[in-house]
């Protein structure tokens, strides 16, 4: 700096005054009194020193105030204190407390290792007060927590010990949900979207959770999506966990395991048609206010000024927006006003619309110039050791009549035996031939298609080819398989659906029903591991349900076993008990 000093003292005896300093010397001037001050303040900022090891110590909790499980504090508690080992991210701090029963309170901090929580509530008398800090907390670096740090204090003379914990099911790796404990001798009814829970946890990795320091008394616990942090449920779009049984601690049952959720979304709302477009002279697109079902979809097209009635040859839903749905009719010339009705809509939890919306939308004579061709026809050719679950997969460029498909497509066995099956479409494109039976083992199948028994929606063939795909199955050498039984109280005559799946990725899962005995034997198994879950079917819907937000009703209860099973080639593992909690 003192260097850059004395030349610019150099320039100065050049001029006697300001008139006489020539646009070069100014430009130079102004350029080194600019290098002098950003020296000069930069060497004034304080910055991390440089080198040195990379800090990949988590932080770590070192004091609180209350201390953990103190007794008889008071109820006019003014501030909670905790201090960190290190400086802490204030804003990953905010988001990771929880106070149960829930406290209202706000943060202040000093410096970057101590807050404290000040208390706006009076405590409850006899009450066990716990602080959660969540796993989520970070240093300045950008470490985590090791794990969740929880302490309890009292208000009363002891620390109640009641403790119920579990699973949800279904989140992605770095998905939290709240879990709310109602204790349900209180007097007020049970409402998560209007009446705040008296004991509050949240989940960690893998979805687990534990719900500390209960007083004894009878449970419900639900798992709720909180994304606005209030503590209530959000109901039209927050995703709900219900249980399949509440809980009673007292005590001699002081702790409950295995009480776990599955989520879903709970709207009471029913959808509504709020849209319709012509996309193009034989197709419109229907906008609905949330996502309907296919099979319950009942509407009516007709020209707007004639009233003549347009048939709809099918729908199909849009593959990037779950709320819109492809609908096709026959080719129109005109640009006319059309008006389609619809009516007796369902959601996909089940909320009804008994009334009918209808919509007007102008006519396209844009004409789709599509050809209707085969996009994919899997498995391969000459395809060899296949699974003996394997399904045939069609796509078509155009939406299909999969009723054409009856004789259009065949898999024959040895023989020329024709395997009976059913499709399972994803759409009106595509969809999968599933065999009635597996396919055998050291076998060889042939899939044909025949085109010229093959519509689209417009009845246009696909053409007059014929095409053929054959293939061999696994042989018997290479597989195993299982087999063993089913027990639990909870199941009490209702049928149990038992699915097994692979551990290793792009296995595909196979399923059971089961009734009395409760038996179950899966058979030509890949070697490897696997794993088990089931579900009792109590109304015997066929499907999974979980629950009702109101009038209340409990999720059906389920298990996923985290024993593995090792299928070895050539080998039967018997005697495999799954036994429900």
């Amino acid at each position: 700096m003192s260097i850059l000093l004395l030349r610019c003292m150099k320039i100065f005896p050049n001029f006697r005054s300001g008139e006489q300093m020539n646009k070069v010397y100014r430009l130079r001037i102004r350029f080194y009194f600019l290098v002098i001050w950003i020296l000069f303040f930069g060497c004034a900022m304080q910055h991390a020193p440089g080198g040195g090891p990379i800090d990949r110590e988590p932080p770590q909790v070192v004091f609180t105030f209350p201390a953990r499980d103190s007794l008889h504090i008071s109820t006019a508690l003014p501030k909670i204190e905790i201090h960190f080992s290190e400086n802490v991210d204030r804003a990953s701090v905010a988001n990771n407390i929880f106070i149960s029963p829930p406290v209202k309170y706000e943060i202040d901090w000093k410096g970057w290792k101590k807050i404290f929580l000040r208390l706006k509530d009076s405590l409850y008398r006899q009450q066990t007060y716990v602080i959660s800090l969540g796993s989520e907390i970070k240093d300045m670096h950008k470490n985590k927590m090791k794990e969740s740090f929880t302490f309890a204090f009292s208000t009363g003379d002891k620390i109640d010990q009641g403790e119920i914990s579990g699973t949800v099911y279904g989140l992605k790796r770095e998905q939290r949900v709240h879990l709310f404990a109602y204790l349900l001798s209180d007097t007020a009814r049970f409402d998560p979207t209007r009446r705040r829970a008296r004991y509050v946890s949240r989940s960690g990795k893998r979805g687990t959770y534990r719900l500390q320091f209960l007083k004894t008394g009878r449970y419900r616990v639900v798992a709720v999506e909180d994304q606005n942090h209030n503590y209530l449920l959000d109901a039209n779009y927050e995703r709900l966990g219900l249980p399949y049984k509440d809980v009673t601690l007292d005590s001699t049952h002081l702790t409950e395991t295995q009480v776990d959720f599955k989520m879903t979304v709970m709207d009471s709302v029913p959808p509504r048609l709020t849209g319709a477009r012509a996309v193009n002279h034989r197709s419109l697109k229907l906008r609905f206010s949330e996502p309907v079902r296919l099979d319950s979809l009942r509407c009516q097209l007709a020209d707007s000024a004639t009233g003549a009635s347009i048939p709809l040859l099918g729908f199909s839903p849009d593959p990037e927006t779950d709320n819109l749905i492809f609908a096709y009719f026959p080719v129109r010339q005109k640009e006319t006003t059309l008006r389609i009705i619809c009516s007796n809509l369902i959601d996909t939890t089940g909320n009804q619309n008994d009334t009918s919306a209808t919509v007007y939308f102008r006519a396209s004579i844009k004409r789709d110039t599509t050809r209707f061709r085969l996009l994919e026809f899997t498995p391969r050719d000459s395809a060899k050791s296949l699974p003996t679950d394997q399904t045939i997969f069609l796509k078509f460029s155009l939406p299909v009549r999969w009723d054409s498909l009856q004789q259009g497509f065949s898999l024959l066995s040895k023989g020329n035996r024709k395997m009976n099956g059913h499709w399972q479409r994803k759409d009106l494109f595509s969809g999968e031939f599933h065999p009635n039976d597996m396919l055998r083992p050291d076998s060889a199948y042939l899939a044909k298609l025949d085109f010229k028994h093959v519509f689209d929606l417009w009845g246009h063939a696909l053409g007059d080819s014929l095409v053929t795909r054959y293939f061999t199955i696994v042989s018997l050498r290479q597989l195993g398989e299982i087999s063993g039984t089913v027990s639990g109280k909870r199941i009490a005559g209702h049928p149990v659906f038992l699915r097994i799946r692979p551990l290793k990725r792009g296995g595909r899962a196979r399923s059971l029903t089961l009734t009395r005995p409760y038996r179950f034997y899966f058979p030509y198994l890949a070697e490897g591991k696997y794993r088990l879950d089931a579900f009792i079917d109590v109304n015997q819907n066929g499907k999974y349900d979980y629950g009702r937000l109101f009038p209340f009703a409990y999720s059906e209860p389920f298990y996923f076993s985290s024993d593995t099973i090792k299928v070895r080639k050539r080998w039967e593992t018997g005697g495999i008990q799954f036994k429900f909690p």
